[in-house]
Parts: structure tokens; sequence; C-alpha cells
């Protein structure tokens, strides 16, 4: 398989993921706005949208405060912010346009259809997206939709791992994100006050769409250790720190051939990751900084993201590139 190939379905992964759980920030955000706790709102408002991005540099050039228009206007259509939906979509949208001999209709499809919808709510109908709850529950549809695609009729081939590898990755780093931003205001919660340490804790398992499932697990008792449990190390919930570190192994176990295994970077690489969570446990994260232990992760995925990028779409793996004469194609050798 061409390496550029290969690039292009794991990035088309990224970017659907990462243009989802934009649409979920944003609409959990805007039912915090509207209901009971809307004191909460004045701090820390919209700007941890922004932290959770993480083009808050970018953000405060361009907007002199986090009000709910700038942060909607940023995280929705500026193609300033590389991460925001409308970036997301069109990438990914690109991504998919250079493989159209590599993927099912169905999913090109699904893709040109999202970003055609969203363009037309953008330029002619741009009052709609004033309307946050309608338009998240718009773009979130549209992801349901291209997921279902993929799901339902892409063949389980090298293509597939790729794309598996994406989706995981910048699942479990959004995942990472959003409940160590989330919990440091979770924590600040006046301990007197139950009702508000609920709303912070709902907010956290809302943004990653765990609400119902952590229900059902612990009922009522939102407490950090157990929504750290489930959101860490839950190994059966599909955005779960855990379950998507395993994924990504199970991806990388599937593309790196058995002679190589053994020492090759990128392996070992995710090999520490997903031990690190597969053998960690909530009161030790809790007790030693879940800050702290979050970032770490975080810092980790960013590694494991270079290591794709150097051995498997740059071609340097042990002096291969060498080997490879001008006119030769760029295979993925991993």
């Amino acid at each position: 398989m061409l390496s550029r190939l290969a690039e292009s379905i794991y990035w088309m992964g990224r970017y659907l993921e990462r243009a989802d759980s934009n649409a979920r920030l944003l609409k959990v955000q805007e039912i915090n706005s509207l209901g009971l706790f809307q004191e909460v709102m004045v701090h820390p408002g919209w700007r941890p949208i922004v932290t959770i991005n993480g083009y808050e540099t970018i953000f405060d050039s361009l907007y002199p405060e986090p009000s709910r228009a700038a942060v909607c206007d940023f995280m929705i259509v500026s193609l300033d912010n590389p991460s925001s939906l409308l970036s997301c979509v069109k990438n990914a949208r690109e991504n998919a346009r250079s493989l159209l001999d590599r993927l099912p209709s169905e999913i090109w499809e699904a893709f040109n259809d999202f970003y055609w919808d969203l363009e037309d709510l953008r330029t002619k109908h741009p009052g709609e997206i004033e309307n946050l709850q309608a338009f998240c529950n718009f773009a979130l549809q549209h992801t349901f939709r291209i997921l279902g695609a993929i799901h339902v009729s892409m063949p389980r081939e090298e293509e597939y791992r790729f794309l598996e590898l994406g989706i995981y990755l910048e699942r479990a780093e959004q995942t990472a994100r959003i409940l160590d931003v989330r919990y440091h205001y979770a924590v600040r919660s006046p301990q007197d006050d139950a009702l508000l340490s609920v709303h912070h804790w709902t907010n956290i398992l809302r943004s990653i769409s765990a609400y119902e499932a952590f229900l059902k697990r612990y009922q009522w008792h939102l407490t950090a250790q157990n929504v750290v449990t489930f959101l860490v190390f839950e190994p059966n919930f599909p955005r779960s720190i855990e379950f998507c570190t395993r994924q990504v192994a199970l991806a990388v176990e599937s593309l790196v051939p058995t002679s190589r295994k053994e020492g090759h970077p990128l392996a070992r690489a995710v090999g520490k990751l997903w031990n690190e969570v597969r053998y960690g446990d909530a009161a030790e994260w809790l007790q030693r900084g879940l800050h702290a232990h979050l970032t770490t992760f975080q810092s980790r995925t960013f590694v494991v993201g270079d290591l794709v990028n150097r051995y498997v779409f740059a071609q340097e793996v042990d002096g291969v590139v060498g080997h490879i004469s001008g006119d030769a194609p760029d295979e993925v050798l991993l």
C-alpha cells in the first residue's frame, strides 16, 4: 500500500473524529448555558472549549473575549482554526477524495454530503447555525452516517487498520483533553454544594457521550473515582482511554510485520502507552495527580503520532529510505 494513501486514510479518520468531538462539546456547552447553572457559566464560561481545542493563541489573536458568538465562530466555521468543524470536514473530505479508488462509494458520498450541507448552511443559511443545539445534532447525524458507512461497507484490510489507528488515537487524545480540562473545574466545586458537583461530573460525562453508560454501571454515584475509572479504565466503553489505546495497539500490531515487532519504535511506544493505562488504577492516578497523568498520556500520544509520521508516512525505517530508488513507489514498509 502506498504511504501517501495510508496517510490520507489515517488523517481522514483523525479529522472525522475531531469534528465529531467538537460537535459534542459545543452541544453540551450550549445546554449548560441555557440550564439551571447559568451562574456557573460566568466562570469558566466558553473558554474551556478553546482550551480543549488547543489553539488558544490563535483564538486570542482573533477575538477580544471568549464569548458564545466568538467561540462558536472559531470552533465551527473559522478556517484560521485548523481544528474547527469546517476545517476538519474539509480536510477529511479532501483526504477521502484522494482515496476514491480505495474507499466504498458510500463513504465518499457521506463525506461529500456533509461538506456541502455544511457549506450550504454557512453561506446561505447562517442563521441556522445560531440554533446551536440543532446545528450540532445536524453535524452528529452526518458523523454517525459516515461511521456507519465505514462499519458496514469497508473491508477489514490494511486500509481499515490505518483508519482505526487515526480514529482511536484522536479519540484517546480528545477524551484525555476533555477530562483534564473539565476535571479542574469539578474538583473546585464547593464541598458542601452537592448539586453543583453533580452538575460538573455530568458535564464531563456528557461531553464524552458517556453519561447514560455511566449511570447503567454506577447509578447516581457521581464521584471523582467512579468518573475517572469509567472514562480512563473501563475496557468496554468505546470512548474510554483504555478502550481507545487498546484499539490503537491492535491496529499497530496488525500493521507491523511479526519479524519487525520486537524493537520497532512505533510498536514499543504504543505498547508502553497501553500498558500504562491497562495496569493503572483510578485511585492511584487521583492520589498522584490526575492532571500529571493525563498530561503525560497526551504527550505520549503525540510521540506515537510523530512515530507514525516518521516510520510509516516518511518511510524512515532503519535506513530503508536509502534503499529505495527515486523511481520506486512510496510503499508502506513498516
